[in-house]
């Protein structure tokens, strides 16, 4: 179903990894990282019904891995929980942001604080407080040369240019 749905051509292979999905998760209904990858296929569609339906698999997901105590699940549904519900309440989003990032921090999960880092960084850009976005993108843009993430490096570096423009102005 991951490789499916990374390797997308269309809706048609969006529906086979939802199927497989579902099919994994009917056999086995603690598969966490399967129903955080079903939620994401609906997430990314950026219709308001698979927005929805992403937040309340999300939801699930999250009551779900408290329950088991699972961390890692924990700050991943969290992530994903801002990342769906940022356009309707973005200071709720940033909640869920700094619940994620702590457990990311606790976990040393430098993949998943570089995404959370960076989304805080978007919250006190869309609050217009540029001083506290910039710092957050600069830890951004730290992380991502640690990891020696080229792709992602970008999001910061853009980030930081649209901050430096704002504060000039």
């Amino acid at each position: 179903a991951k490789y499916t749905y990374r390797n997308r051509n269309g809706k048609e292979d969006v529906d086979i990894t939802r199927d497989l999905l579902n099919q994994a998760i009917n056999l086995d209904d603690t598969l966490l990282v399967a129903k955080h990858l079903l939620g994401t296929t609906y997430a990314q569609m950026g219709t308001i019904n698979d927005s929805k339906k992403a937040l309340k698999i999300f939801m699930n997901n999250l009551e779900q891995a408290e329950m088991l105590n699972d961390k890692n699940a924990i700050s991943s549904a969290l992530h994903m929980i801002a990342y769906t519900i940022c356009l309707d309440d973005i200071d709720k989003a940033h909640e869920y942001n700094l619940r994620s990032l702590k457990i990311s921090e606790e976990l040393g999960d430098k993949e998943k604080e570089l995404g959370t880092i960076n989304n805080i960084g978007n919250y006190y850009r869309e609050k217009e407080n540029y001083p506290q976005a910039l710092k957050y993108y600069l830890h951004s843009k730290k992380i991502c040369e640690e990891l020696g993430n080229i792709y992602h490096v970008g999001y910061p570096n853009w980030n930081i240019g649209y901050v430096y423009i704002h504060l000039v102005e």
